[in-house]
């Protein structure tokens, strides 16, 4: 995924850090443009966030005049669903012509949308998410939205780099990681994994380090009403337990025992699923 600059650059700009504490400069940026979501995503209820929040453009711009950032910082587009984002496309545009060292992550619900997008404001790559087959994808999100993501990915994988980013959680499992991983091998895409994680800015609820990869994967599709519900019953669990934590010492399973064996075909993903 990354070619020999990016690494001299990284290396650069940390070097600038340690030496310049008072100057430091970034290598990556997040913007989350709106906390506005199309998903109904099990292992992350920020779709639930009312009333909906919007970064204005300008300030956008603001942020990318700041001394931290340079030419060489790869700054992400991302949400939410960044492209329901009302100057989504505005917004690449001005990133096109202006800081063109940009990506964009996207649930690519709305492919032809996405495709309109990337035509006007090319990024420098595609970051799609894709968490299982097209059964454990709609029970996991929450929305049938599979079919759509592999003709998003049909259409696009020889316009723009694709990063398939999967999500290894209780939602799904290592038979779902194996389908995306075959997805990925057909169209020759660089491949993302992440490991569900408790992150609050994302209103996660289940503990990730009590409930098992696989363990809560079932034919339910979860409703706004009761994503809001397990919200503050969460907020109000963790209220309770703040002085006597959960233990971390449980037995769950070691993911280097189950990994596919394609997963060998994916070295950073592989090195990283190890620790």
């Amino acid at each position: 995924m990354y070619s020999v600059k990016n690494y001299i650059d990284r290396g650069y700009t940390f070097l600038n850090n340690r030496l310049f504490p008072k100057r430091r400069k970034l290598s990556t940026f997040e913007l989350c443009g709106t906390d506005l979501c199309d998903s109904a995503c099990k292992h992350c209820l920020i779709w639930t966030k009312r009333p909906v929040n919007y970064l204005p453009f300008e300030k956008i711009k603001e942020i990318m005049n700041s001394r931290c950032i340079t030419r060489n910082t790869t700054v992400a587009l991302a949400g939410g669903e960044f492209l329901l984002h009302p100057d989504a496309v505005e917004i690449m545009k001005w990133f096109k012509k202006n800081h063109s060292n940009f990506d964009v992550l996207t649930n690519a619900l709305k492919p032809d949308e996405l495709q309109e997008a990337v035509k006007q404001a090319s990024p420098r790559r595609l970051f799609i998410s894709l968490d299982g087959d097209k059964e454990s994808y709609l029970y996991m999100r929450g929305k049938d939205g599979y079919e759509g993501i592999l003709k998003a990915i049909e259409n696009l994988h020889k316009q723009v780099p694709i990063s398939i980013m999967f999500t290894l959680s209780p939602y799904n499992d290592f038979d779902d990681l194996n389908h995306v991983m075959s997805i990925c091998k057909k169209y020759n895409l660089d491949m993302r994994i992440g490991v569900y994680n408790d992150i609050s800015f994302f209103d996660t609820v289940e503990d990730a380090h009590t409930n098992d990869i696989g363990s809560l994967k079932n034919n339910e599709i979860r409703s706004f009403t009761e994503a809001k519900k397990l919200i503050s019953l969460a907020a109000s669990k963790k209220t309770t337990e703040l002085t006597t934590p959960v233990s971390r010492e449980k037995n769950l399973l070691r993911i280097k025992d189950h990994l596919p064996g394609l997963a060998k075909e994916f070295d950073e993903n592989y090195d990283y699923l190890l620790l």
